[in-house]
């Protein structure tokens, strides 16, 4: 029990930074950038709105991910962590092809 109670507190925190991510990409007006140390500038951007509702879907889902592995301790802390391995490496390397994909819809062509 002592051990699911802390793989939830460790994914709840890391969903919380994920989903703070994807609300504040919800609410911002100006253009949301991924990288750190860079800056995606509005004119760069077909269709800010667009893109950065397509940003927060991406890190609600990906900190959703982090919510279910810490509810899925409580019934068995090998799947929870399994889960969370795989939200880990290969949901990070997910992430960049998924924001790839929308840079490349909504940045200007040129």
């Amino acid at each position: 029990m002592g051990e699911s109670i802390v793989s939830l507190i460790v994914c709840l925190i890391c969903a919380v930074i994920f989903l703070g991510i994807g609300l504040y990409a919800l609410k911002t007006k100006t253009p949301i950038h991924f990288w750190v140390g860079t800056v995606v500038k509005s004119e760069e951007i077909t269709d800010i709105k667009a893109y950065n509702k397509a940003n927060a879907i991406m890190w609600l889902v990906y900190g959703s991910l982090y919510i279910v592995a810490g509810i899925l301790g409580f019934w068995s802390i090998t799947l929870a962590s399994i889960l969370m391995g795989l939200s880990a490496l290969p949901g990070l390397i997910l992430l960049i092809c998924v924001y790839r994909r929308i840079e490349k819809k909504y940045r200007i062509k040129g």
